[in-house]
């Protein structure tokens, strides 16, 4: 009987303990988590989600991305200073199922876009949900037809993507990053706390 009663009073010490630091845990995680003014949590979602609010003819695949490509132009450095966000990502990876995230107002996690460019002429900051600090490239014309920026390095992904790019009809800048995926961006305005 003291055994059953032992266990009993163990059991419910335990069970009262993990009350206890649920409750006042979520008060710590609620505290650490720096609230803005409307009440909301500036925390950014740890993994991202497609999204699907495309712009009206928007591409929606890879074929179309490329087209958009082909058709685009080389921007000139006024045309590229602002502020860029991306606004679509498509990918077709051989071993992968395909990917597409699209959104007109930016493709966000939480109140942070996933991907933007500041741009000062040629000269770029890129601001990026993985990317601890903003990465400075220059964008260099390529000589058919694009400008590029190489060896970005979104945070112990393991690869360094090079981006070729175009400034469309739309006015949106479509890159490719090899045969496989491509992203698009439109110049926006954008408050500080917006950029990753």
């Amino acid at each position: 009987m003291r055994r059953f009663l032992a266990r009993t009073a163990l059991v419910v010490v335990v069970s009262a303990t993990v009350a206890l630091i649920g409750v006042f845990g979520t008060g710590i995680a609620r505290a650490q988590s720096p609230a803005r003014d409307d009440g909301s949590s500036d925390e950014i979602p740890r993994h991202s989600v497609p999204q699907n609010s495309p712009c009206l003819d928007q591409p929606k695949s890879l074929s179309e991305v490329t087209a958009l490509f082909k058709r685009g132009q080389l921007p000139e450095p006024s045309q590229v200073t602002g502020t860029w966000v991306e606004i679509g990502q498509v990918s077709e990876f051989p071993k992968s199922p395909r990917y597409r995230s699209l959104n007109c107002s930016g493709v966000s996690r939480g109140s942070k876009f996933e991907f933007a460019l500041v741009a000062d002429g040629y000269s770029i900051e890129l601001h990026a949900i993985g990317i601890e600090y903003p990465e400075t490239a220059t964008m260099e014309p390529d000589h058919k037809g694009s400008i590029e920026f190489r060896e970005v390095d979104f945070g112990g992904e393991g690869t360094l993507d090079n981006y070729r790019c175009r400034l469309t009809n739309d006015q949106t800048l479509v890159c490719l990053l090899g045969p496989f995926s491509g992203v698009q961006f439109k110049k926006m305005a954008v408050e500080r706390r917006q950029l990753p």
